[in-house]
């Protein structure tokens, strides 16, 4: 991170399974960019979502983060941007099973998974 900060105009991360995990990574990449004294210019984070769950009702208990219902992706959004991240994507790949049906449901969700940003 110490190298990315001096180097670079921001962060790559891989979004984590807990809100915990993501606000200590994205902790850490914020302070490797300040000991770098980059400040006060804010860091380019464009964190990447690899598993991802849009359900149509909210899920109980314990769930993976940045999955769920749109309220909650919604609210999960706003707490990694609350922490620096300036851009999300989800990628789809590792979603399908190399079968060109695979990624139909996906695809047909992904204008309400728009929504929550």
């Amino acid at each position: 991170m110490a190298r990315a900060a001096r180097l670079s105009d921001g962060f790559n991360p891989v979004a984590r399974a807990t809100a915990a995990e993501n606000e200590h990574m994205l902790k850490g990449e914020l302070d490797a960019w300040h000991e770098a004294e980059r400040d006060p210019v804010k860091p380019m984070i464009v964190m990447r979502v690899n598993q991802a769950k849009l359900t149509d009702q909210p899920i109980d208990g314990e769930r993976h983060f940045l999955s769920g219902s749109v309220d909650q992706i919604r609210d999960d959004v706003k707490q990694l941007e609350s922490w620096g991240v300036t851009e999300l994507f989800f990628v789809a790949s590792g979603l399908g099973h190399g079968q060109p049906g695979d990624l139909k449901p996906l695809l047909d969700k992904l204008p309400t998974l728009r929504s929550v940003v």
